[in-house]
């Protein structure tokens, strides 16, 4: 269970920082330093919690994608193939550019600085990195770009995200505005990502723009105003939750699935509502409750009626943890 409540309220506070602390004193308008101390809590376990779904669909993205492209290289060009027709050197095959083929030669090659043309040169490494190593690599930033490149889109993506509801329609990926929606939804994972990485507070969400690639002579609108409210925080965290675990179900419906049953999805479900978030600012965010007293089937009755959380220790021991569903 979460316990908020700190060893001692004022140097916690002070290794956080009064400039980190800063932005929730100004939104949240705390009562007082342990509210505050709450607030920081909450925010930090539910980034840990967005971190690891995060996590879970940046391995199921990379996987596919290195699928799909490298059976589409060895479907377009056998001939140049290093590898199997599921894992091969498609990033070489298919000719990347720029950003996305620098990241690809610092792990395939060794960069040296080439003192007479003075700038720096790449000869491939002695021992060839194998290509499921080099996508291993990759950071989530390096995929939704790869849909810039001009490829025969309308049948890879179907691929790549199978149990996306237009993922038999080769038409719709025709068009690059719906290309351009996925291109928007990774980018949002990847934002989201990289917030909760960098310590950034996850409630502080900016403007959310409609999903729409931005490009010149497309207008692309704000969908959702930044939050001014703690209820609007909380719905833009359930709404910003929800398309990544639709992003996970596009990419594999079986992991999604897996991740909605489980009771990491429940804890991350309640962190998302009014009543855990007051919990963390009063300092206790669950009743302990003995087992003795859910031994008889009205004792469990009463203490689960009321819908809140709870964690069930015996004999001074804690054995388990109940969260409410909502």
């Amino acid at each position: 269970m979460y316990n908020p409540t700190p060893f001692n309220l004022l140097s916690s506070l002070d290794s956080i920082s009064a400039a980190r602390l800063s932005s929730y004193r100004r939104f949240f308008i705390p009562a007082s330093d342990s509210e505050l101390y709450g607030l920081y809590c909450w925010n930090e376990v539910l980034s840990t919690n967005f971190m690891r779904l995060t996590g879970i669909v940046e391995v199921a993205l990379r996987n596919r994608f290195h699928l799909a492209l490298s059976q589409y290289a060895m479907a377009q060009h056998s001939s140049r193939i290093i590898g199997s027709a599921d894992a091969n050197n498609w990033y070489e095959v298919l000719r990347l550019s720029g950003k996305s083929w620098e990241k690809v030669q610092a792990v395939t090659h060794d960069r040296y600085w080439n003192k007479a043309q003075k700038r720096h040169t790449y000869t491939p490494k002695l021992h060839p990195v194998s290509p499921n190593q080099v996508i291993a690599n990759m950071t989530f930033g390096f995929w939704a770009p790869l849909l810039d490149l001009n490829l025969s889109w309308d049948t890879i993506i179907p691929t790549i995200f199978p149990h996306h509801r237009y993922a038999s329609n080769a038409g719709h990926w025709n068009n690059k505005t719906n290309v351009g929606t996925v291109y928007a939804r990774l980018e949002t994972v990847r934002s989201l990502r990289n917030r909760v990485a960098h310590f950034e507070p996850l409630w502080k969400i900016p403007d959310i723009k409609e999903e729409k690639k931005e490009a010149k002579g497309v207008t692309v609108n704000v969908e959702y105003p930044a939050p001014t409210t703690e209820v609007e925080v909380l719905a833009r965290l359930n709404m910003l939750y929800r398309r990544i675990t639709q992003t996970l179900h596009w990419l594999s419906s079986d992991r999604a699935s897996d991740h909605v049953q489980s009771e990491f999805h429940q804890k991350t479900l309640y962190l998302m509502t009014q009543e855990a978030l007051d919990g963390f600012k009063r300092g206790y965010t669950h009743s302990d409750v003995k087992l003795s007293s859910m031994t008889k089937s009205w004792g469990m009755k009463l203490v689960l009626k009321g819908g809140k959380p709870i964690q069930i220790s015996h004999q001074q021991k804690v054995i388990g943890n109940f969260y409410p569903t909502h």
